[in-house]
């Protein structure tokens, strides 16, 4: 379809986004980035995140036309700045066992990291432009800590729990209740982390607008956390087949202890082997599960979002394609040390872009025109940008 050539009214216009870039030249950016992180002791971090972000925007095309970040750099060293100062001021006070100082850290940082979250998303927002229509996060401070409350409630009563029980001095419970709590935990733990990642993201599309067109959200909470659960269940399944392939392995070698011989030195092999194979199982478990459920998610999320009433997208991303493409890249990760790290963010950015579609109702044209009346002028630019950081996190 001719871009320039406007459907009739009651037409819609389809787009597929492209990713335009190229893992090769992502390489040099990467490796650039890397060394320069190295060479200053991570002070180089927020300009490799401003390079890292400016690229992959100019490669995302959307309807002919590529994103634009503008963000400025001295919000993003500003936002990095509080964020390590933050972090180093609870490392100092807990290494040097100053508990009241790291646990007053510790409650400031729950308290601010809804404001946190906030400002990072308007900063983003922002410094999103696309043919010279620049987004807006409008989220007030009420709805961003009523869209943390999960996270907040959560941690306030494990925090007091755990308080009430170091205090009382409560008796060791049977080991089958420990058990069940830890079971229990493990389960409201998930459920709250999930519902946090749905208020936010709901928060972000709902309360994000492009040219007086804000977004909307139909995404169910049961839909994400049922894609939850089932790749818990597939990380579960993947760690008792690698389980019972070890355990195959160890019996036709002719048992555990007989593969590394006997005498102290080979209780210490066993040990460090049995570490090592532990986090490469989990490892090579986990990823399987979470490229299912990102692929997963990230279909769920753009079939069920649009932009005002004029547009909106659809993603035909196969989650069994993006596991496929998630292990091969965490295998030649692995083989290359690390060095196909680009490749690989290139090649799962490349496939989740492509697979998403923007329908237009009335022509791209038509649209942009609106948006271009719309959209606020540089005074409500110049406020955003005042009050918005970009956290490294």
């Amino acid at each position: 379809m001719d871009l320039e050539t406007a459907p009739p009214a009651s037409a819609i216009a389809s787009y597929q986004l492209r990713f335009t870039g190229d893992g090769g030249v992502y390489f040099g950016v990467w490796m650039v980035n890397l060394l320069l992180m190295v060479v200053t002791l991570g002070l180089f971090t927020p300009f490799a995140r401003r390079r890292n972000v400016k690229y992959f925007y100019a490669h995302s095309d959307i309807a002919g036309s590529p994103l634009e970040f503008t963000g400025g750099l001295r919000r993003m060293f500003l936002g990095y700045l509080m964020f390590f100062g933050l972090y180093l001021a609870y490392s100092i006070a807990s290494h040097t066992e100053q508990n009241v100082v790291a646990v007053t850290l510790a409650l400031a940082w729950m308290v601010l990291s809804p404001w946190l979250w906030a400002s990072a998303v308007r900063f983003r927002t922002v410094s999103t432009r696309w043919r010279g229509i620049r987004g807006e996060f409008q989220a007030s401070w009420r709805e961003t800590y009523a869209a943390s409350a999960p996270m907040l409630l959560f941690a306030g009563v494990a925090g007091a729990g755990g308080m009430a029980a170091g205090l009382l001095d409560l008796p060791r419970p049977a080991p089958h209740w420990i058990g069940l709590g830890v079971l229990a935990f493990l389960a409201v733990s998930l459920w709250v982390l999930v519902r946090q990642e749905y208020n936010y993201a709901r928060l972000r599309v709902l309360r994000t607008s492009f040219g007086g067109h804000s977004g909307r959200w139909q995404v169910p909470f049961g839909a994400l956390l049922k894609i939850t659960a089932l790749a818990v269940a597939f990380f579960l399944a993947i760690v008792a087949v690698i389980a019972g392939l070890v355990a195959t392995a160890a019996a036709v070698a002719g048992g555990g202890m007989a593969m590394f011989g006997k005498g102290k030195e080979a209780i210490v092999l066993m040990i460090i082997v049995g570490t090592f194979g532990s986090f490469l199982a989990f490892y090579l478990a986990a990823g399987p599960a979470l490229a299912w459920r990102e692929a997963r998610k990230f279909a769920l999320v753009w079939n069920n979002t649009a932009l005002g009433t004029a547009a909106r997208f659809s993603s035909n991303l196969r989650s069994g394609a993006f596991v496929k493409l998630r292990i091969r890249n965490m295998l030649l990760t692995m083989v290359t040390m690390g060095f196909w790290r680009p490749f690989a963010i290139t090649s799962e950015y490349a496939m989740k872009l492509d697979s998403v579609t923007l329908h237009v109702e009335g022509g791209l044209d038509q649209l942009v025109g609106q948006m271009l009346q719309r959209q606020p002028g540089t005074v409500g630019d110049a406020v955003a940008d005042a009050i918005g950081f970009d956290m490294v996190g």
